[in-house]
């Protein structure tokens, strides 16, 4: 199993009980988890796609290694991984504009 876990929050520990959930599931299903991967604000990746994008990049290439090697590198989990938000309160401050009928 592969994990791809977005939320709207820029902090990636707003995604811990949810990536907790997930694991606990396949270990339940005597699963093996290949990868997880995290992308906080994904809303971003919509907005402003060149802020994900060695990410995006990273992901495709998981994607090829699990299904021609049956295993994701380090590397790539890591590259996917690689933090692409620089200032999480500009980005929650951003997300208030638009919750008070401001435009992104």
């Amino acid at each position: 199993m592969v994990s791809i876990l977005l939320c709207g929050n820029p902090e990636r520990e707003s995604m811990q009980c949810l990536s907790n959930s997930f694991r606990r599931i396949i270990a339940n299903m005597d699963g093996c988890q290949k990868g997880e991967f995290l992308f906080p604000s994904a809303f971003l990746i919509q907005v402003q796609p060149e802020l994900a994008t060695s990410q995006l990049n990273a992901l495709a290439k998981a994607g090829q290694e699990i299904v021609l090697n049956g295993f994701i590198s380090p590397e790539t989990v890591s590259a996917v991984n690689q933090e692409y938000i620089d200032d999480p309160a500009a980005i929650i401050e951003m997300q208030n504009q638009f919750f008070q009928g401001g435009k992104i």
